[in-house]
């Protein structure tokens, strides 16, 4: 590098710089925007370890990109047209930073710093998942071998819009991410799974309109070797199938921690996502919400219309519905212009199991019997509360069942009907959880699974001795303090107010307390502190090493602050309780058809795996229907097997999973396996089996 350039670049950087507004825990992510400066500066010896520089550019933008370089003080520079034509084998190339830069700056030499369309990926050396990582141009066709080893990911670049998808010959489990390989498993950057296939009766296959500049599909070869996973991109036609997974999101979403979004004068003001399909199937839509209601998401088609909008400062962001045998689905939205960082992810997951070429209703019909067996029929929402009720018997000669499209989207607590015992066990029993407490201690709300929630006592103490004032009084009714897992924790004790609608203190010490071994954060329970109120801000303190004597408070704002000192402070003391404490031993069956079947534990934890030997008479298979299952879906599964002549996999099923009918193929016998890894802030599973 010349001193003469060096110069200006100096220069340069006082009068005019930029940053990346993408950022991830271990890369940065620049749009033509961030770009239309005359030095875009590196800093802070941000690739003291090496980086790597990944570009798209789209062929309109080549000539603009051939005036503005990637500078390092080693290698000297090249130009991003250059960079973006680098290949590496199969995958695509990359500028290669060495270790030991202190800076790194991107020089736009045109004139007014004219930029265009493009995307420009700094990658550190030391990011997650190198090594693991596989980067592909979009429209570079995409084909692998599994590995039998480890999980592999597969991370696309492109500054333009296009379609992806994937075949696969056999079942898969797939979690996708609109970022780089670096930030898919990386928990700091809070980034959520806009596909998230951990169900074998979904459908396999993929096909999606991707509008960021990164996705990274990970595949699981090691529960699935034996399936052949092709990934390949192509140009956007406008037309979708509707025979896949798939989502549709914003312009530029990218679903991480700060909502940031990519920004790309390709990109249009207004999208629309249109499915359509010769086949009628059952299809799961959970959306991500960050719009209001001038700007809503509008989800129509043959299933009626509905309008959604939302955000995580009043929990109603998240928003699910399942439509039943439809053909045609249309997602639409109009951005806000003067509110750059709105958008939204919603999720589509057709099922493989009620797929249907009859256009408006089903028709089931079964052998003349004078006792039937129960049909749950059942109107669900995917991580919504489900209410599930058993058909009369009937002595006709057929049983004729028509589903209709549900049009509204229920929201209510969870109420189960146990299905009535079967014709070969009329004395089947339903298994309850034990009651040990019969209402919640006074001035204390019900909330869902029995839990109480309110203001124990008020008190006076000192702020380094806060977590032990208030442990010692909830542990007085049998309970915790403050413990926040989720958005719908943080509102409630924002919110909380007197029964007269008072406030007498502005903020109060939530359960936050020093693991001194590993030096964590960690709530009362023992838990991780995973969440944390980005919206509402918090302390940094809450992303170092703990340190002992300080308490945690929360204020009416949402704001989380540590306090360390020995002065006086005065609040309610705040706990939550449960009504139930149900076993969290394995009970060994034997277990009945027709009999409620729950994890240990359930709803309150689901720590504790279970194997379940579910039998009927020779000669007649065993269809089990999962009313609930709420699993962390990085780490607890429910295994379905077919056992004899060998064990032979049903399915691997995991997440949030409602009203879910599995059924052997030959055998009289299934082996149903709860396996959680931690089980952590989650209910387990609820079940019952027939004969058919």
């Amino acid at each position: 590098m010349t001193l003469c350039l060096l110069r200006v670049i100096i220069l340069a950087r006082l009068l005019q710089t930029s940053t990346a507004l993408v950022e991830f825990t271990s890369s940065k992510l620049y749009d033509e925007f961030d770009l239309a400066v005359q030095v875009v500066n590196i800093p802070n010896n941000y690739c003291d370890v090496g980086c790597r520089v990944y570009v798209s550019i789209p062929e309109s933008s080549s000539e603009v990109a051939k005036g503005i370089s990637v500078h390092d003080y080693i290698q000297d520079s090249k130009s991003l047209y250059d960079i973006s034509k680098l290949k590496k084998g199969p995958e695509k190339g990359y500028f290669d930073v060495q270790a030991g830069n202190e800076d790194l700056d991107i020089i736009n030499t045109n004139a007014n710093n004219a930029t265009a369309p493009l995307a420009v990926w700094v990658l550190r050396m030391d990011a997650d998942n190198n090594g693991y990582g596989m980067v592909f141009d979009a429209f570079t066709d995409i084909e692998r071998e599994p590995s039998p080893h480890d999980f592999i990911l597969i991370t696309v670049i492109s500054a333009e819009p296009y379609k992806l998808r994937t075949k696969t010959d056999g079942p898969m489990m797939l979690v996708s991410t609109l970022t780089g390989f670096d930030a898919i498993t990386n928990e700091e950057d809070e980034c959520t799974y806009v596909i998230e296939q951990m169900d074998e009766s979904a459908l396999s296959d993929v096909e999606i309109r991707v509008q960021s500049p990164l996705i990274t599909l990970n595949f699981d070869d090691i529960d699935f070797p034996e399936s052949m996973d092709v990934v390949f991109a192509e140009r956007d036609d406008g037309n979708l199938d509707f025979d896949g997974i798939s989502f549709a999101a914003s312009p530029g979403y990218i679903g991480c921690k700060g909502g940031k979004t990519y920004r790309s004068s390709l990109y249009p003001a207004t999208t629309a996502f249109t499915y359509t399909s010769a086949n009628h199937y059952d299809v799961a839509l959970e959306s991500f919400l960050n719009t209001d209601t001038t700007h809503p998401v509008i989800v129509s088609g043959n299933s009626g219309q509905r309008v959604w909008s939302g955000s995580a400062a009043d929990t109603s962001y998240k928003q699910a519905l399942n439509l039943s045998q439809i053909n045609s689905l249309n997602i639409s939205w109009s951005k806000n212009e003067n509110v750059p960082d709105q958008g939204f992810l919603v999720r589509i997951t057709p099922s493989n199991e009620h797929l249907h070429t009859t256009p408006e209703k089903v028709v089931t019909t079964e052998p003349a019997t004078t006792q039937a067996e129960p049909e749950p029929t059942t109107e669900s929402v995917p991580d919504q509360p489900t209410t599930t009720e058993p058909e009369p018997t009937t002595t006709t000669s057929t049983t004729t069942t028509t589903t209709t499209m549900p049009t509204t989207t229920t929201t209510a607590t969870t109420t189960t009907t146990t299905p009535p015992a079967t014709t070969t066990n009329p004395t089947t029993t339903t298994t309850t959880p034990e009651i040990v407490h019969t209402s919640c201690p006074d001035g204390f709300d019900l909330v869902r699974d029995g839990e109480c929630r309110g203001s124990v006592s008020t008190t006076s103490s000192f702020n380094d001795a806060a977590f032990n004032d208030i442990s010692s009084s909830c542990k007085g009714i049998g309970g915790q303090p403050i413990i926040i897992h989720n958005d719908e924790h943080h509102t409630y004790w924002q919110n909380w107010r007197e029964s007269d609608g008072s406030l007498k203190y502005s903020s109060w010490p939530i359960g936050i307390t020093c693991n001194t071994k590993n030096k964590n954060w960690e709530w009362a329970d023992g838990s991780r502190v995973n969440y944390k109120p980005f919206l509402f801000n918090y302390d940094s303190d809450l992303n170092r090493n703990c340190k002992k004597g300080c308490g945690w408070f929360m204020d009416t704002k949402g704001y989380w602050s540590i306090k360390c000192n020995h002065n006086s402070y005065e609040s309610n003391v705040f706990c939550t309780t449960q009504l139930q404490q149900p076993s969290t031993k394995c009970a060994n069956g034997p277990w009945n058809a027709g009999e409620m079947i729950y994890s240990p534990g359930f709803p309150y934890s689901s720590s504790t795996s279970c194997d379940y030997m579910l039998k009927v008479e020779a000669g007649r298979r065993v269809e089990l229907t999962i009313v609930s299952l709420e699993a962390n879906s990085c780490c607890d599964v429910l295994v379905l097997s077919e056992e004899g002549n060998g064990e032979k996999r049903i399915a691997k099923v995991t997440g949030a999973v409602a009203n879910k009918v599995y059924t052997t193929k030959t055998s009289n016998v299934m082996k149903v396996s709860w396996q959680p890894k931690g089980g952590s802030n989650v209910r387990g599973v609820q079940m019952w089996f027939r004969a058919v």
